[in-house]
């Protein structure tokens, strides 16, 4: 592959040799297929891409809302249990609060401050042991809490934090009742923790995952007793309300999932959107977020950027993943020429990028890095230099509109060094993974090569993080091309 030229700043599809019905029609083909149809951030991306191509620059942010709403997988106000386990985990709202469920939090600080100095030491030695995430830690809390009479609310409840750190029915079951117990007594931590846990299981059971042993509801007195779907369901909201009235957001936040995921009944996202809401003014990041996306693109609400943004840029404080989310509802303005909109979601988007992120958020956050230093800012804020590496990157990570657009460049000179048998590759890569419609361009390239050229084509293949060490899933390797500096891999190498 031969080095990039040095690189000039111009308007999108002004003064460019790529022709603008080629560029048109791809974008557009993107846009109407379902091939980046995956997350909220990547349905603004592509109906940026529309709105840039199409030069409707006024009512940016208007004409994406209708467009994200037409092509919305939330068509349908109802889902059915059943489709929980097809409809559920990427496609309703709510990805991040389920998500949320399955982390194991410490020993509550809430419950210490009315503890006597020797308890909040137990407790505190407990944390710490839990925090070193091994066999050996859990044990060594087990151990320690083993010591003392369960028959005290706050032993049981610390009893039943540690068990459940513990695999298995009977070591989950124990824990519950015991956090039962603790709840009844006046811990109100031990209340949220068991909704979680039921909720946990329902959501588990709805996939078809929960093992018989742990279909259970307990009773007043802590006996347990098997259950089916819908007693988990009243199991887990009659806990969560519970906990909401003893004020903990997060039961708001859970209690809306249900709601978002039809976990109770069908899906209702007009009550999960009021009760992220509810959470969201109660300082929950988590519903922030939740809430943030479902006023971004209607669901359930009316949209409303502005206050999208809001609870968003609230939310982006403490979670890295609201970032991605407030920059792709700064797309639009940013597209109508809003410099401060385009400002902050590049901020967002490159602070998000100095984290540890999964292969997919680094795909998202360089692709809006990408369209926002090419053509969606405002020209004076472009970067030709910085949108390639972007594009690159975003390809690396897997997204084969980005490694379309790579193949345009380099079909027609655009940005980078015109390389016909670099844009016959990465067509064809990201025609086998989705991309429709790129099998005439391929054609018009492949009469355009010599047989020498032709020949090589079988020995070149595009660059991806997939490609990582021997015996590896390519993570080490991604997150050392975490920030655009980083970005220098090569789209096509020879197959070793």
């Amino acid at each position: 592959m031969q080095p990039a030229k040095p690189m000039q700043q111009r308007p999108f599809l002004a003064d460019t040799s790529m022709p603008r019905a080629h560029l048109l029609s791809d974008v557009v083909r993107l846009y109407a297929s379902n091939v980046l149809f995956r997350t909220c951030s990547e349905l603004a991306v592509i109906g940026m891409l529309v709105l840039l191509a199409t030069g409707q620059f006024s009512g940016a942010a208007s004409s994406l809302t209708q467009a994200v709403q037409s092509l919305s997988p939330f068509k349908s106000p109802q889902k059915t249990h059943n489709q929980f386990k097809v409809a559920g985990n990427n496609d309703a709202p709510g990805l991040i609060a389920l998500t949320s469920l399955g982390r194991l939090p410490p020993i509550s600080k809430d419950v210490m401050i009315s503890e006597p100095p020797e308890v909040v030491t137990l407790l505190e030695n407990i944390n710490s042991l839990l925090a070193k995430g091994d066999r050996k830690g859990i044990e060594a809390a087990y151990k320690l809490i083993g010591n003392y009479n369960p028959s005290k609310p706050i032993i049981a409840y610390a009893t039943g934090i540690v068990g459940t750190r513990f695999k298995g029915a009977n070591n989950y079951k124990t824990s519950m009742k015991l956090l039962t117990f603790a709840s009844q007594n006046g811990i109100s931590d031990a209340t949220l923790r068991l909704g979680k846990m039921y909720l946990t299981m329902l959501a588990n059971d709805m996939a078809g995952k929960l093992p018989v042993g742990y279909r259970v509801v307990f009773d007043s007195v802590g006996i347990a007793h098997p259950a089916n779907t819908e007693e988990l369901a009243q199991a887990a909201t009659a806990w969560l309300e519970k906990a909401a009235g003893a004020g903990h957001p997060s039961a708001l936040r859970y209690l809306a999932l249900m709601k978002a995921r039809g976990l109770n009944g069908n899906t209702d996202f007009a009550s999960a959107a009021a009760l992220w809401k509810q959470a969201a003014d109660k300082g929950d990041a988590i519903s922030q977020l939740e809430l943030g996306k479902m006023l971004a693109f209607g669901h359930g609400v009316k949209a409303n950027s502005d206050d999208a943004i809001k609870y968003l840029r609230k939310a982006s404080s403490t979670r890295p993943d609201a970032k991605i989310a407030l920059a792709s509802v700064l797309l639009p303005r940013a597209i109508a020429g809003d410099a401060s909109a385009a400002s902050e979601a590049i901020e967002n988007a490159t602070v998000f990028l100095n984290g540890k992120r999964p292969a997919l958020d680094l795909r998202m956050a360089n692709r809006i890095l990408a369209e926002l230093y090419y053509r969606a800012a405002p020209s004076d804020m472009r970067d030709s230099a910085r949108a390639v590496s972007h594009y690159r990157a975003s390809s690396y990570f897997g997204d084969v509109g980005a490694t379309a657009m790579l193949a345009n460049f380099a079909r027609w000179g655009t940005n980078i060094e015109k390389n016909l048998q670099t844009s016959y590759v990465l067509y064809s890569y990201a025609a086998k993974n989705g991309v429709p419609d790129l099998q005439a361009a391929m054609a018009e390239i492949e009469g355009e090569l010599s047989d020498a050229e032709k020949a090589t084509l079988g020995k070149l293949r595009v660059q991806t993080w997939r490609d990582g060490p021997a015996g590896g899933n390519g993570s080490a390797k991604a997150q050392l091309h975490s920030q655009y500096e980083a970005f220098n891999v090569q789209m096509v190498d020879v197959v070793q």
